[in-house]
């Protein structure tokens, strides 16, 4: 809201004058908030489909009468882009299905392995490297 709120400001100076200095860039305007990759991997990204959902945004302008459970489907102390991200992608809610709820899991879709994978293999999961086998070797030897 801020960057938008600086844009339209920063259009008004130029337009009637009184910015007199080089018109910084709208990366420039940008960088004073966020950084410009997570601007587009979560602001840009996220709130273009906002829009879509006006509870949402009268939720996030602070409008009266916005309850949180109201729009999320959950009360949470907080929230985060994660779960406006599985907001989206679930239509609107976190609240989970009956079906779901028996299953203790969201309706989000499923990932790539990412970071998970070290995680398995810490636990005896996943695939053996080689390193893993030939440390289990050298430890054989040894006794």
């Amino acid at each position: 809201m801020a960057y938008l709120v600086a844009c339209n400001t920063l259009d008004e100076m130029v337009g009637n004058g009184t910015w007199t200095t080089k018109r910084p860039t709208r990366t420039e305007l940008i960088e004073v908030f966020v950084s410009k990759s997570f601007f587009h991997s979560h602001y840009r990204r996220h709130f273009a489909k906002v829009a879509d959902y006006p509870e949402m945004v009268a939720w996030l302008e602070g409008e009266p009468g916005s309850v949180d459970v109201d729009v999320w489907g959950v009360r949470k102390a907080n929230y985060t882009f994660v779960d406006l991200r599985d907001w989206l992608e679930n239509g609107g809610t976190l609240e989970l299905d009956v079906e779901d709820e028996e299953l203790g899991k969201r309706k989000v879709p499923k990932r790539g392995k990412g970071k998970g994978k070290e995680k398995d293999l810490e636990k005896g999961k996943g695939k053996e490297t080689k390193r893993d086998h030939k440390k289990k070797e050298s430890s054989k030897r040894a006794k």
